[in-house]
């Protein structure tokens, strides 16, 4: 992935981060957003639709939990509504880690490879906490974070 002269350190998602199912979807979701229906919601596969209602006012790390995209990796700008189909970062443990490097990262690891094989594909947090990742310093991360958005951007 990259480079670098310092050494890059291996950690548990979990002892990053928390992650947590999201709650049931909104009744009134509307597939395009209006003026009062702005809020994205958030399911297994990304945002499925807009409702007026707030589930949290925070910029959360969203991963799909259940379904065929299970494992993509989305970051929710608040405010924003988290469905039961996703988990979402309830909680940071480490100041150390830079939201965006591990959102890319995570990314990069491709997830949905470990879902659940029978029946309805499905990741789980107990999967994900024990997920071990390397980490670079935090401002190599930043550095990285960044080169990846500005490609994203040229595209």
């Amino acid at each position: 992935m990259y480079q670098s002269d310092e050494k890059w350190k291996k950690v548990l998602l979990g002892e990053i981060l928390k992650l947590k199912s999201g709650v049931l979807r909104p009744k009134n979701i509307l597939s395009t957003p209006d003026l009062v229906n702005s809020v994205p919601v958030y399911g297994g596969n990304g945002i499925l639709g807009y409702t007026k209602e707030v589930f949290s006012e925070q910029r959360l790390l969203v991963i799909g939990r259940v379904g065929e995209y299970c494992g993509c990796v989305h970051i929710a700008n608040p405010p924003n509504w988290i469905t039961d189909n996703a988990l979402y970062s309830e909680k940071w443990f480490d100041d150390t880690v830079d939201f965006d490097f591990l959102a890319a990262h995570l990314s990069h690891l491709n997830l949905n490879s470990f879902h659940r094989k029978a029946g309805q594909p499905l990741i789980t947090q107990g999967v994900l906490h024990n997920l071990e990742i390397f980490l670079p310093s935090l401002p190599e991360q930043r550095a990285i974070a960044r080169a990846l958005q500005a490609v994203q951007r040229a595209k």
